[in-house]
């Protein structure tokens, strides 16, 4: 799967469902559409529209979930996760009907990420091989979590860029984790949208301090979470296109590249950002500790 599209590509899009939810916690919006030149069905899931006010709020609830043993999500990623899983199922259980042979994509930006992470997994285990790309994602829940998602049939393409504070969050120390591996977009500037399979850094692990993690605490990034390869919100503009299958194993561990070193904070009270700073300086030394403690000896995919 490639990012970027102009309008001739979607000439061989069909779209199956369009399904609109504003729930309290969450706005989460997402479409599903039969790709006949790529083969391919793709569950997208848009990004939350009050992202600034979901950052403020900081609160990192959970609740337990029956899909694995000891396994939790973020409340608010579950709930809305539950407020369009049934839609999907429904028509996706249609394209896949028609369409029994293509390969199923599930991707999502920001909190639509974390929702396709949840609804990715759950089509795994319904009996699919699914490809989930996330971009900008937060940590969707704990280590089982992560563990079960990573260790699934199809693979796992997490991007994230920069110093992006979304990627950030919720905290390690709380007990959230990333699945593994992670794409980061380590160089630039919190606009570049053009990369190159070199300036992507592969790192693997669930609890790690290195690639978007280990970026300078003190860097509260919110200008990187929207350009993701193309500028997020506006269709069209500044796309580039990167084979995220042809990355892997391209680079491995943390680089010395030009990660931004100044906070885009964009809306956020200083409060808050200072808040998140925070957060990631205690998240690197929690990290530290773990690796230290642990010898980062976890098996990972």
């Amino acid at each position: 799967m490639s990012v970027g599209v102009n309008s001739e590509e979607f000439s061989n899009f069909k779209l199956y469902a369009q399904t609109a939810t504003s729930g309290i916690e969450t706005d989460v919006r997402g479409f599903i559409v039969a790709d006949s030149t790529a083969q391919e069905i793709v569950v997208s899931v848009r990004g939350s529209m009050s992202l600034v006010s979901w950052i403020g709020d900081v609160i990192w609830a959970h609740e337990f979930s029956s899909i694995c043993d000891g396994c939790w999500a973020h409340f608010g990623f579950l709930y809305a996760y539950h407020e369009i899983a049934s839609s999907v199922n429904t028509s996706l259980a249609s394209a896949t009907r028609l369409f029994p042979t293509y390969k199923i994509t599930v991707t999502g930006h920001s909190l639509g990420g974390a929702v396709a992470t949840l609804l990715g997994m759950h089509i795994r285990d319904a009996g699919h091989d699914v490809d989930i790309y996330t971009y900008g994602s937060p940590r969707v829940g704990n280590e089982a979590l992560a563990r079960h998602i990573t260790s699934q049939s199809g693979s796992n393409y997490r991007v994230t860029h920069l110093a992006d504070a979304v990627a950030r969050l919720p905290p390690m120390q709380l007990g959230f984790r990333h699945t593994s591996p992670e794409y980061w977009l380590s160089d630039g500037h919190p606009r570049t949208v053009g990369y190159d399979a070199a300036d992507v850094v592969v790192c693997k692990g669930y609890y790690n301090a290195d690639c978007n993690s280990g970026a300078p605490w003190w860097v509260v990034d919110v200008t990187s979470h929207f350009y993701y390869l193309v500028a997020i919100s506006h269709c069209g503009e500044d796309t580039a296109r990167l084979s995220l299958g042809a990355v892997a194993g391209v680079a491995d561990g943390p680089v010395n590249g030009t990660t931004a070193t100044n906070s885009t904070t964009e809306g956020l009270e200083p409060a808050v950002a200072d808040n998140v700073a925070m957060q990631a300086k205690l998240d690197q030394a929690y990290a530290s500790a773990l690796a230290a403690t642990e010898g980062e000896v976890e098996v990972v995919f």
